[in-house]
């Protein structure tokens, strides 16, 4: 038999390498296919938010020019009047106008502290001249008074002065929306504001451009770059983790296959040589092998096999073809010598065999056929499997209530979706316990037009400080993701992209209970085409 343990060793690492080939291809492959364009979509809409917020200050300015110059004709300012308002608005908003200057109907622009000069060149004003626009604005300009970029507003008095005053022109420091441009931070990027003809807009091969334009400032746009490898860090850091998981599953299984595979090899040695002299005709020789577990049930089989043979060998060739067919039962053999594989890997056989039937509904419910979606009867299913093996595994008694409406079984949920949620409160709220007796409840029911489902567990109750961070991410603040696990933010993440960010989510205490409430909206709003 010790050929046999070449071959199993030897069969075993080959198996693994291809797996580890094969995980690590499929892991790579997904993450670029899938996690690419998931991120490059949310980048996106980060820097369109950006530019709409950046847009947004720029109308708050044109507004306060507009008001500036209706309070103008309202109340007949003269020049030197206006003047004061002006420099009123420019120590209200310091930094963010460089000057605000006056400028008459022929086009001469007027200040209060440096000298006129005629702006009829400029096609700005020719613009607002030759049109009734209320305003232009005018592409960037280098101020060499402030030595800093600016963009000019020219907006138009409703009424000429008595000073002969038409237009008020507010020169916009550039810089100020350059801050808020650099203001994003996802994926360890740069935002910056650039001209249309920008070269820094176009994406190269070590940098991909996002960008966004910004509808009152037609020639500037918001340009925002990164790496792809950036994009992909948290798929490669789960990728990483993943793989390290896989060889240390690897390693612990080799370790202890060395060590059990004498006590699974002995009796099959001693099954071999019982079915060698049944080969010779020896009629009289059985198994002698007693043991409460799968080879002990192989060896009666075999002998109640033997008995049947026998019985049988002495009937017509008619019924020796059926004999035949009952003698070899390649079904029951195959599950059988399947459960003593599993057998070399454990002790205790009570545990062992609890242990490989929640471990085989783990994998059969988990795997889902392939499909990605799943039923709230099967994640319940999946749950108590997967407690199950987490008993054995830390030896503790944590119970698992289950409470829901019948009517909620064929809820159609992202497949693996409840179980992360279950192993944040075994591995933060119960397992550091010493005490054995703990409980984790799974909740849901039907409240107006949406579904409710809440993780409910006793133990160690998070701060009030973590329970602030947490529900601040899920209120949609970003700037929290980090901060929270990666279970939280992958089940967070991937119901809102699975319900086309319909859902809500909250973390809180209550009744010394730590509770998840996942709130799912009614009706067809799944995206069941999604893949993950």
């Amino acid at each position: 038999m010790k050929t046999i343990k070449k071959k199993v060793f030897l069969s075993l690492s080959l198996v693994f390498i291809f797996l580890f080939l094969i995980l690590f291809t499929a892991i790579h492959y997904e993450i670029t296919r899938s996690l690419l364009p998931v991120n490059s979509q949310m980048t996106q809409q980060t820097v369109d938010n950006k530019a709409r917020e950046i847009n947004a200050w720029f109308s708050e300015r044109i507004s306060e020019v507009a008001t500036l110059a209706d309070y103008s004709s309202r109340h007949h300012l003269s020049k030197d009047e206006l003047f004061q308002e002006t420099k009123a608005l420019e120590n209200r908003q310091s930094g963010i106008y460089e000057s605000i200057r006056l400028v008459s109907e022929d086009g001469t622009s007027y200040s209060w502290i440096t000298p006129s000069f005629l702006i009829t060149d400029r096609p700005y004003f020719q613009k607002i001249k030759n049109t009734s626009l209320e305003y232009t604005i005018s592409n960037a300009l280098h101020s060499k008074e402030a030595k800093q970029d600016i963009i000019i507003i020219l907006y138009r008095l409703p009424h000429v002065t008595s000073d002969n005053i038409a237009y008020i022109a507010a020169a916009v420091n550039v810089n100020k929306m350059q801050e808020m441009a650099e203001e994003i931070e996802i994926y360890d990027g740069t935002g910056t504001l650039v001209n249309q003809h920008d070269e820094r807009a176009q994406s190269t091969n070590q940098l991909l451009s996002f960008k966004s334009s910004l509808p009152l400032l037609p020639e500037w746009q918001l340009v925002y770059q990164t790496t792809q490898k950036n994009l992909l860090r948290t798929g490669i850091h789960v990728q990483k983790i993943m793989i390290w998981l896989f060889l240390i599953l690897a390693g612990t299984i080799f370790i202890f296959f060395l060590f059990q595979l004498d006590a699974f090899i002995k009796p099959i040695e001693a099954l071999n040589k019982t079915m060698k002299r049944v080969g010779k005709g020896d009629q009289n020789i059985r198994s002698t092998i007693t043991r409460n577990d799968e080879i002990g049930e192989l060896s009666d089989e075999f002998n109640q096999m033997l008995q049947e043979l026998y019985r049988f060998e002495e009937e017509s060739i008619a019924r020796n073809v059926r004999l035949l067919q009952e003698q070899v039962k390649p079904h029951f053999l195959y599950n059988t010598l399947n459960a003593v594989q599993w057998l070399a890997q454990t002790g205790e056989l009570e545990k062992m065999e609890e242990m490989i039937e929640a471990l085989s509904t783990y994998f059969r419910v988990g795997l889902n056929n392939g499909d990605t979606w799943s039923t709230f009867f099967n994640e319940t299913e999946h749950l108590k499997s997967y407690l199950t093996i987490q008993n054995i595994r830390y030896e503790k008694n944590i119970e698992l209530i289950v409470d829901y409406q019948d009517e909620l079984n064929d809820l159609k949920l992202p497949n693996f979706i409840l179980q992360p949620l279950v192993e944040n409160a075994i591995y933060h709220g119960i397992r550091p316990l010493s005490t054995d007796k703990q409980r984790i409840s799974l909740i849901a029911f039907d409240e107006s037009d949406t579904t409710i489902i809440q993780i409910r567990n006793t133990g160690i109750m998070p701060s009030e400080e973590k329970i602030l961070e947490i529900s601040q991410f899920l209120e949609k603040d970003d700037s929290q993701k980090d901060l929270v696990g990666f279970g939280l933010y992958g089940v967070y993440t991937q119901l809102m992209y699975a319900f086309s960010n319909q859902i809500n989510m909250r973390f809180f205490v209550e009744n010394e209970e730590c509770v998840v409430q996942i709130i799912l909206p009614k009706g067809e709003f799944q995206n069941e085409s999604t893949h993950y």
